[in-house]
């Protein structure tokens, strides 16, 4: 089963300030949780960045953490469904080390409430 698909709980939203020393070309990110734990992080790399990591994931204390990357140009989107969409899944493929962010299916024209 290479994709799965994670049911988001809670989420941390931060922007990193230029010259933040650990945080090279990295304009901002946001830690995703589910089941209690912070499971996933999303880092959103400066527009002047040359080279972006790649996404993965590891296994810490027992847990697997994702890492996925996006350009900044993305975080206001991310941030967007993350106040406005419910529920929001978080997915991510073992294979490819693909992923997303996203809603569930949602009838047409159904608006928001």
């Amino acid at each position: 089963m290479p994709w799965q698909s994670f049911s988001v709980d809670q989420y941390e939203a931060f922007q990193v300030a230029m010259n933040t020393s650990g945080f090279p070309d990295v304009y901002a990110f946001i830690r995703l949780s589910w089941g209690g734990q912070q499971r996933a992080t999303l880092w959103f790399s400066r527009d002047s960045a040359a080279v972006v990591a790649p996404n993965a994931s590891f296994v810490a204390g027992g847990v697997t953490m994702y890492y996925a990357r996006f350009r900044h140009a993305q975080f206001h989107d991310a941030i967007d469904l993350l106040r406005n969409e419910r529920p929001m899944f978080f997915q991510w493929n073992d294979m490819t080390n693909g992923a997303f962010l996203g809603t569930s299916s949602e009838p047409v024209g159904e608006g928001e409430s």
